[in-house]
């Protein structure tokens, strides 16, 4: 199967032969302890890892988890059942991450407050592997040796569907833009699709042996994915045409799971390569780049709302983060061993990994945002803030289900229309403000942006000039900007009425704080605007 699969499963060995067979689809609420970790950010190729004493029971009503404040400050919860080995995990609609326990047979819910609950898989010895959320609000998985895809529900009942392809091994899987699940079988080396009703079909991969693995929705409209055998980049159309790519990979590279990246292109993980890999949908070149880290063994892979994607060590014992230019950073995991394996995005903005052989559930913070994940549960963040006027935001939408963002402001700047997995909307913001969004499709869902007034100098002394900051050079046509100050005394002033270029001079008269706000507005109209900006502060000598 390849010395990607023999290296990913040797320590599974040992751990097969616990497996209690456990039935059922009840589910097993569980007490487990949080560790509380602090993990200092890594430069590469060095780093310091410190652990804060204290443990403490997780139960349904017990808050323990700890609120992370800097970048890559680590936290691990411990699964409930030992030697578990925890292997996909997914963001569901009901906002919690949902896990596999690959070795005890269990599917795991973890709240974003550490809380786990455990439902045991039906099929004795399935050897559940990945899993993903579906559009129809429950979460799909793959059972490797059952032969069978699962679907569970946000309250835990599990139904399963017989995969036509005997010993097929399915492994990865995803919601597609038609609305099915599709998935890898990595022994019979073909791709599958099944209905939410349970209807499934198979196309088969040209090479032999191929061993796919990763599967992700690209925002051509097709779904792409890893040939971990065959050490290749696929892509399979929605009316199951498949095209293979091998330009620029390099050799047995072993390349395993594959996620959208916030640049457009799809990124993967080169689990013997040691490289993460990015393939551009429309002209197919494939560029890698060097985890510096040697035989870090890397496997999972998610975008991050701060623009950056995030990948799991499985042998380097780290959680790697990549810009889009190709620049990475590490940061080590706190337990020795953890075999950190998939790892997605938060609903809460933080990344989640698993441990396979820490038998842990990791949380990392990532940097501030910088543009916005749409996920089924919600807009991650829901409200993104200090933003500069003239910034080009974008959404990137990685749920399941179909979703779109309109402006919801009374100055009714855009509508997306609605869009599938893998897929972007970008928008420039071009004054200071605040702008409520909503999901169009998605109508409970909501968000926000705050665009800031900037003042520079930040500090000074009274009777000297600022540069207030409050738009852009010039105001889209049809719109002017306002700007208002408050003084040491009295209330708020302004100092800028509809006007189009967006920076002005400004001079205190006296010592003392002074307050800005401003907005954008719709020329002639004294109503249709955007509520005014959070306040930016400036206290002078």
């Amino acid at each position: 199967m390849g010395d990607a699969y023999l290296m990913e499963h040797a320590a599974f060995a040992a751990l097969a032969r616990e497996i209690s067979g456990q039935g059922g689809s009840l589910p097993m609420p569980q007490a487990s302890t949080a560790k509380k970790i602090l993990t200092l950010p890594l430069a590469v190729g060095a780093g310091l890892t410190m652990l804060i004493s204290g443990t403490g029971p997780l139960t349904a009503h017990a808050a323990t988890h700890v609120v992370q404040t800097g970048l890559g400050t680590i936290q691990e919860f411990p699964v409930p059942t030992l030697a578990s080995t925890p292997n996909g995990i997914a963001a569901g609609s009901d906002g919690n991450l949902w896990f596999t326990e690959y070795t005890t047979n269990k599917i795991g819910r973890i709240t974003p407050a550490g809380v786990i609950t455990e439902f045991n898989v039906p099929t004795k010895n399935s050897a559940p592997r990945q899993i993903a959320a579906g559009p129809d609000g429950n979460l799909w998985f793959t059972e490797f040796s059952a032969n069978q895809i699962g679907k569970i529900t946000p309250a835990g009942v599990i139904t399963e569907y017989a995969v036509p392809t005997a010993n097929s091994g399915p492994r990865g899987i995803v919601a597609g833009p038609d609305g099915n699940i599709w998935f890898t079988e990595f022994n019979s080396g073909k791709i599958g699709k099944i209905t939410t009703s349970g209807v499934v079909t198979e196309y088969t991969i040209a090479t032999v042996d191929s061993g796919p693995r990763g599967i992700e929705p690209g925002p051509d409209g097709n779904l792409w994915f890893t040939e971990n055998t065959g050490s290749k980049i696929g892509k399979i159309t929605t009316s199951g045409v498949i095209t293979e790519y091998t330009t620029g990979l390099t050799a047995n590279s072993q390349p395993a799971r594959i996620r959208i990246g916030p640049n457009g292109n799809l990124w993967f993980t080169e689990n013997i390569g040691n490289k993460i890999g990015e393939i551009n949908p429309t002209t197919d070149a494939i560029t890698e780049f060097t985890i510096p880290t040697g035989a870090s063994a890397p496997v999972g892979i998610t975008p991050s709302a701060d623009g950056t994607l995030w990948f799991t060590e499985n042998g380097g014992d780290n959680i790697g983060d990549i810009t889009t230019s190709g620049a990475i950073t590490e940061y080590p995991v706190p337990t020795t061993g953890a075999g950190p394996q998939d790892i997605v995005a938060g609903p809460n903005g933080n990344i989640w990994f698993t441990e396979q052989t820490g038998n842990q559930i990791g949380e990392i913070t990532p940097g501030p945002a910088k543009m916005v994940l749409s996920l089924d549960s919600g807009f991650v963040p829901s409200a993104l803030t200090a933003v500069a006027p003239g910034t080009s935001l974008e959404w990137l939408f990685v749920g399941a289900k179909s979703h779109g963002v309109t402006d919801a402001t009374k100055l009714k700047l855009f509508v997306s229309g609605a869009h599938n997995a893998g897929t972007s909307f970008s928008f420039v913001y071009s004054g200071a403000g605040v702008f409520k969004y909503k999901d169009s499709v998605q109508t409970t869902l909501s968000g926000s942006v705050s665009v800031a007034v900037s003042v520079s100098p930040t500090t000074g002394v009274h009777g000297n000039p600022f540069t207030v900051t409050f738009g852009t050079a010039t105001a889209p046509a049809g719109y002017v900007f306002d700007l208002q100050v408050k003084g040491p005394k009295g209330g708020y002033v302004t100092i800028e009425n509809g006007v189009t270029t967006g920076s002005a001079q400004y001079t205190p008269a006296a010592k003392g704080k002074y307050s800005f706000h401003a907005r954008l507005r719709k020329s002639g109209s004294s109503t249709l605007a955007s509520p005014y900006s959070a306040v930016t502060t400036l206290t002078v000598t």
